[in-house]
C-alpha cells in the first residue's frame, strides 16, 4: 500500500509531457554530427530530382564580399529602365512591404504591432525630402529599428528599390481626378 501511494505521489509530480517520450526527443542542428546516418552528418543532401522552393524573385543570399563593401556609393545611380522598376517592385514587395506596406504608406500588419516606433510612410516628409544617396545609405546601413540591407540586397537592387519608391511617391501625389480618362480606365476605373 505504501508503494502504491509513493508511486501515485511521484506520478502526480510529473507533468504530462514527461510521460510521452516523443515530446522529449532531441534534434541535431544542421551542422552537428549525427549518429542517425551512416555518414555522420545531420544535414542531408536533397534527393535527386527535388525542386527547390524559392521566392520567384530568387533566393536571398548574404553578401559578405561585395565589391563596394556594402557601404555608401558615390556617383550617379544606374539608369532607370522598365526592367529595373520591375525588379525594384519585386524586391520592395518581398523585403520592404512587410513593414512599409505595399503602397509604401507605412500601413501593414507588422507596422500595427510596432508600438515602439512604427515604420514611417515613404510617401510623406521627411522621407520624400531625402536625396537618392541618403536613401541608399539608409538602405545600406539601416536606420532606427530598420536593419541594414547590405547583407540582403545587392547595390543594384537597393537602387532599384529607390526607383520604385519614387514611383510610389509620384503615384500617391497625383489625385485620380487629375488623370486622363484613358489613365483612369487603365487603373481600373478610378474616379
Amino acid at each position: 500500500m505504501r508503494r502504491l501511494a509513493a508511486t501515485l505521489l511521484l506520478l502526480g509530480a510529473c507533468t504530462p509531457w514527461q510521460w510521452d517520450p516523443m515530446k522529449k526527443q532531441g534534434r541535431p542542428s544542421a551542422y552537428e554530427p549525427s549518429s542517425l546516418f551512416p555518414d555522420g552528418r545531420a544535414m542531408r543532401t536533397p534527393p535527386a530530382g527535388s525542386v527547390a522552393r524559392e521566392d520567384p524573385v530568387g533566393p536571398v543570399h548574404f553578401l559578405e564580399d561585395e565589391p563596394d563593401g556594402g557601404g555608401f556609393v558615390e556617383g550617379p545611380r544606374p539608369p532607370l529602365t522598365a526592367a529595373s522598376l520591375d525588379r525594384g517592385e519585386q524586391v520592395f514587395d518581398r523585403i520592404c512591404a512587410a513593414c512599409h506596406g505595399l503602397r509604401g504608406d507605412g500601413v501593414s500588419r507588422v507596422a500595427q504591432k510596432m508600438s515602439l516606433r512604427p515604420p514611417p510612410s515613404l510617401l510623406a516628409p521627411p522621407i520624400t525630402q531625402l536625396g537618392d544617396h541618403q536613401l541608399f545609405a539608409i538602405l545600406t546601413e539601416g536606420y532606427g529599428l530598420m536593419p541594414a540591407m547590405r547583407g540582403w540586397l545587392t547595390p543594384e537592387d537597393r537602387w532599384n528599390v529607390i526607383s520604385y519608391v519614387h514611383v510610389l511617391q509620384l503615384a500617391s501625389a497625383v489625385p485620380a481626378g487629375e488623370l486622363s480618362s484613358a489613365d483612369r480606365a487603365e487603373l481600373g476605373g478610378a474616379k
